[in-house]
């Protein structure tokens, strides 16, 4: 079992591989307000990282100063080995992204929008951009107007567009920002298919929790600019097992799981208690409660959703 202390601490195990990505003691200021302060953030090749947290968090600002976008006021960041700082042009030679809303060009075809953006930025051959466009899934409409598009496919284009230099990493804000639940299912399918067949390391960041969780192996979750923790999702949900208990006489039940150390106690909408403890206790809940005189009916483990975790740890319950 993983703390969120240790969680939140970058791996530093001896042999390991390089992390793609590395961010130490980023900060960012502007006036008065401290948006950024301190992050630490270690993601790994072949991750699909999840950046959580809620609007104003500090989640677009982090992403800038990643991207070279902006400077942090302290802190260093390394992408692939390179120090963006001293070395941008080969910290970001193997880097995609897709920072703000897609800049596209709503009179040209998807290829010429693709052509242009390239030209920018060292350009890239025909063939490379059929490529693309069949990754993203719009191999179909290269040749049709911008216009024409839905904002899912506008979506699906600036990834492709962030696809052309052949990234081994690929940084995305919001990347299901707006879209119906149709276009969000398939930008989650394509980041899936990216990560598994492309072998590309994806960071992104999001305030949709279940997205989070479909698409990443690790989550960091910032609030109120500082990153709380940083994990694989499954051990950082299991840090936090719980059991749900039907017992009667339910108050009683209550005042008998919280006289018991280390035992957290909540109501549930079922009428039943949800207790956080450790799994291995359950069968002591259970005698205590029988000592007292409780009929209980059930006794059911479980682990937080992403979600629940994330309320919890911020405090953020309505």
């Amino acid at each position: 079992m993983q703390s969120a202390a240790q969680a939140n601490e970058p791996s530093q195990a001896a042999g390991a591989a390089a992390p793609v990505l590395r961010a130490a003691g980023l900060s960012k200021r502007y006036g008065k307000r401290q948006v950024v302060d301190g992050v630490d953030l270690e993601v790994r090749r072949g991750d699909v990282f999840g950046f959580l947290g809620p609007n104003g968090a500090g989640k677009s600002t982090t992403i800038r100063m990643l991207t070279g976008l902006v400077r942090p006021d302290a802190g260093t960041v390394a992408i692939l080995g390179h120090d963006l700082h001293r070395r941008p042009q080969q910290a970001l030679a193997r880097v995609g992204a897709v920072v703000e809303a897609p800049a596209l060009y709503p009179h040209l075809s998807g290829d010429q929008n693709l052509a242009v953006l390239a030209a920018l930025s060292g350009g890239a051959s025909p063939e490379r951009r059929r490529e693309v466009l069949r990754l993203v899934g719009l191999e179909g409409r290269a040749h049709d107007r911008v216009r024409t598009y839905s904002h899912g496919m506008k979506q699906r284009l600036a990834l492709a567009q962030a696809l052309l230099p052949q990234p081994e990493l690929i940084l995305l804000d919001e990347p299901t920002n707006g879209l119906d639940p149709g276009g969000m299912v398939e930008v989650r399918q394509l980041i899936r298919r990216l990560a598994a067949e492309e072998g590309i390391t994806i960071f992104l960041s999001s305030h949709l929790l279940a997205e989070v969780e479909q698409v990443c192996n690790r989550v960091a979750v910032i609030h109120k600019g500082q990153v709380l923790v940083q994990g694989s999702v499954p051990e950082l949900l299991q840090a936090a097992p719980f059991v749900t208990i039907a017992a009667t006489p339910l108050e009683q039940a209550r005042e008998v799981l919280a006289g018991i150390a280390g035992v957290r106690v909540a109501a549930t909408d079922s009428g039943a208690l949800r207790v956080e403890c450790d799994p291995g206790r359950i069968a002591d809940l259970n005698e205590a409660l029988v000592r007292a005189g409780c009929r209980v009916s059930a006794l059911v483990p479980g682990r937080l959703s992403l979600e629940e975790f994330f309320l919890d740890l911020t405090g953020s319950h309505p």
